[in-house]
């Protein structure tokens, strides 16, 4: 009976820790999808309002920068890092 009970509360904490898991990574990514989103639309309202076209590219630029370097800093790293060259 008590090995019935340890392996009960075993696969409840398992399961119960997998799904606080999960809960925390969908979180995460959910983010991350709105970042690039907000991103995607602050690129596109920058072509529709800024009159000067090097404005604009280095505009689009720091956002592809903002978000590149956002993805840097949650793993720890710097830009110049080789994980950050886009290979994972």
């Amino acid at each position: 009976a008590a090995i019935g009970f340890a392996g009960a509360f075993l696969s409840f904490a398992l399961v119960f820790r997998t799904n606080v898991c999960y809960s925390r990574w969908w979180e995460g990514r959910c983010l991350w999808g709105a970042i690039i989103t907000h991103s995607f639309d602050a690129s596109q309202q920058a072509s529709c309002w800024i009159l000067d076209r090097d404005l604009e590219t280095r505009f689009q630029r720091a956002t592809i920068l903002f978000a590149w370097s956002s993805k840097a800093h949650l793993r720890d790293n710097k830009l110049r890092d080789d994980a950050e060259e886009g290979k994972t």
